[in-house]
């Protein structure tokens, strides 16, 4: 099941997946404080998002073969990001955070979601 009790989701929904990539040697994890090494202060991340629309067609792409990983030449891969959805939109800077300058504190480590301006 994709989705919880308090937020079933449903043919016709429109989910967005982030593929989040990280220079810190971890494993993968539900948030992004995954990407995040007490070895590491301050690793590079970079993040692919496909946006998709669930269906209940058979021949439709599989959510659970889209999101599977394994490790690749020592690091953790995201395997099926699909590469046939038109030329992606790049940018620095971020959108993890409400607002400019979000912090958020993880124990031992400091993190500002700042973007560039």
């Amino acid at each position: 099941m994709i989705g919880d009790a308090d937020h079933p989701l449903v043919p016709g929904d429109t989910i967005e997946v982030h593929y989040v990539h990280t220079t810190a040697q971890v494993s993968p994890g539900p948030t992004l404080v995954a990407c995040l090494s007490k070895a590491i202060m301050n690793p590079q991340l970079r993040v692919e998002t496909q946006v998709y629309v669930l269906v209940t067609v058979e021949s439709a792409l599989d959510f659970v073969t889209l999101t599977a990983h394994d490790v690749v030449n020592g690091l953790h891969q995201a395997i099926n990001i699909p590469t046939d959805t038109g030329t992606p939109v790049q940018y620095e800077g971020s959108t993890t955070g409400p607002m400019v300058g979000t912090s958020v504190t993880v124990p031992s480590l400091s993190i500002d979601f700042g973007q560039a301006i």
